[in-house]
């Protein structure tokens, strides 16, 4: 990472070389934000910066259980971290070298399929 940044910042330095001095006869400098690929404002949102960097994928189905609109936030992401199966359960915890069972009937294989079918927790 650290060659990759040295490398972007000589080309970086490289265009402001190139650039020149500044010219007063040119008028005065303007700061402008980028909102879309050619499209240039005197003002910042937050929205069009999300827009402008973001990956656009296609919307999966269970999108409109997630995320609600008066949805709390960290709720939110735990049933969007289960959706992608990414919680930390014992079975993904096991990889890490971390033994821990379930919490609620103390059998040795925690999962997401464990916790609904058996125990009821996601229903």
């Amino acid at each position: 990472m650290r060659r990759r940044g040295r490398r972007v910042f000589g080309n970086v330095y490289a265009v402001i070389e190139n650039a020149g001095q500044p010219n007063s006869d040119a008028g005065r400098d303007v700061m402008v934000w980028r909102h879309g690929r050619d499209d240039f404002k005197d003002h910042f949102t937050t929205r069009a910066t999300w827009d402008h960097i973001r990956i656009r994928q296609q919307e999966v189905s269970w999108h409109q259980r997630v995320w609600l609109p008066q949805g709390v936030p960290r709720q939110a992401f735990i049933v969007w971290l289960t959706f992608k199966d990414r919680l930390s359960m014992g079975v993904r915890m096991r990889q890490w070298g971390i033994t821990q069972g379930c919490m609620f009937c103390e059998e040795r294989d925690e999962s997401r399929e464990h916790l609904s079918n058996r125990i009821g927790i996601l229903r």
